[in-house]
């Protein structure tokens, strides 16, 4: 009866929040507890901890680890009683990080069961190289093991906010929501939008991109039983272009040579009038801004063509720029709805009088004939519109290569020859 009754004490004490229901808190000790963010953290850990490796041991040893657990927290409360707050705060940090640790040496095998790091470096190097990934889970609602202890979750993912960057929450087969700690490297150095989840010899990790179609891998991180997600390889992405020539045009490569090398561009210098800038185009549609004009022969028929610069940018969604091309009327105080014009819109990309997100134009020459540079995220390509005919005379494409920079759960407790050896940010001292 006894045992009954320490388990219940510790449990009340341990498992929930920040170790008890805060509107009960009896002493300094626990109203500082819930008072300070960095201890209540730290006390909900310990608990995960605790409760944890209680249900893997064998009854004699939870009872142990139990009447252990009680004599820590009374030797807490006794140790940290202090008046001055501010000492009471750093007694306390001191004995959660102390108990932590003992844990740690004690239960590390149980509390992390984290792959060996030779199966890490093959999961790194496999991925880097970007086989097909058929392990991906689909995350949007599903079941699986999030936290590696055995038991499937339920995990939810939705898409927030205009930049629609992924957000998952988890949460037990009762719906008790699941929350869990970042340990190690600066987190907030990642800007990531693509996320997966892959089992990977019966393992489950979560899979981080720069972008949304998980070709520019980030980092690749591990969440322990405990429900503490570590990085485990982080990865560097390297972009080169594939260039392809049209055979049937003369100097295909020498035209791109000198696209690239920026010193043939069309400079349009004369200022726009001020009828354009107050078309009824830009006040109504509100996202486009006006450059310099000037006459350039788009089409390279002979006859010039009045042409506006168009700057466009925005801070909304994942934000968003882009400079392109109009043609104006023979006043230069509209814009003209014409073939050549229709033509200059396919290609910059540009539909509706809006191009694709990132896109870029500019005119440039070649041996007296004119050529179109468009570009943006992942195309790099020179026109030629030839009269009434969109010509490509090159184009590339990204290729990505991906090394692993780093292969080793950041911010875990290891050992030398018996020696601690703490990593970076494991304590997540404040």
């Amino acid at each position: 009866m006894k045992i009954s009754i320490l388990v219940v004490l510790v449990m009340s004490s341990v498992l929930f929040g920040a170790g008890f229901d805060c509107n009960k808190a009896s002493n300094d000790v626990e109203k500082t507890i819930c008072k300070e963010y960095f201890l209540s953290e730290k006390d909900t850990t310990l608990s995960s901890y605790f409760n944890f490796v209680k249900k893997k041991l064998s009854p004699k040893e939870a009872t142990t680890l139990v009447s252990e657990q009680i004599n820590w927290l009374k030797k807490r409360n006794i140790e940290c009683n202090i008046d001055d707050e501010s000492d009471r705060r750093e007694c306390l940090r001191n004995k959660y990080n102390d108990r932590k640790l003992e844990f740690v040496r004690k239960y590390d095998k149980l509390l992390f069961n984290f792959p060996s790091e030779n199966e890490l470096k093959n999961i790194c190097t496999n991925l880097a190289n970007k086989p097909n990934l058929l392990s991906v889970l689909h995350i949007r609602e599903s079941r699986f093991d999030v936290n590696n202890d055995g038991i499937d979750e339920n995990v939810t993912c939705i898409d927030q906010g205009t930049a629609h960057i992924t957000y998952c929450e988890y949460s037990t087969e009762k719906g008790k929501e699941i929350p869990y700690s970042q340990i190690g490297f600066e987190w907030k150095d990642f800007w990531t939008y693509g996320l997966s989840y892959l089992n990977i010899n019966e393992r489950i990790y979560k899979f981080n991109s720069y972008d949304d179609y998980l070709k520019e891998p980030a980092y690749l991180s591990y969440t322990t039983p405990v429900n503490e997600e570590y990085i485990v390889c982080v990865f560097e992405n390297n972009s080169t272009k594939n260039w392809t020539y049209n055979p049937y045009i003369k100097d295909a490569k020498k035209v791109c040579d000198t696209m690239q090398k920026h010193e043939e561009y069309i400079k349009l210098k004369q200022e726009p009038n001020t009828q354009i800038k107050q078309n009824s185009r830009f006040i109504q549609n509100g996202w486009s801004t006006p450059g310099n004009e000037g006459q350039i022969d788009i089409d390279n028929d002979g006859k010039l063509n009045n042409i506006l610069e168009i700057d466009y940018s925005s801070g909304a969604g994942r934000g968003c720029g882009f400079h392109f091309y109009e043609e104006l009327n023979s006043k230069k105080n509209d814009f003209v709805q014409s073939e050549s014009s229709n033509l200059l819109f396919k290609m910059q990309n540009s539909y509706y009088g809006r191009p694709s997100c990132g896109g870029y134009a500019q005119f440039f020459q070649y041996n007296n004939i004119n050529y179109l540079e468009y570009k943006n995220f992942d195309e790099h390509i020179a026109y030629l519109l030839d009269k009434k005919t969109i010509k490509t005379v090159c184009s590339s494409h990204e290729i990505i290569s991906t090394n692993v920079l780093h292969v080793k759960p950041e911010g875990k407790l290891i050992y030398f020859d018996n020696e601690q050896i703490m990593l970076r940010d494991f304590m997540d001292n404040p």
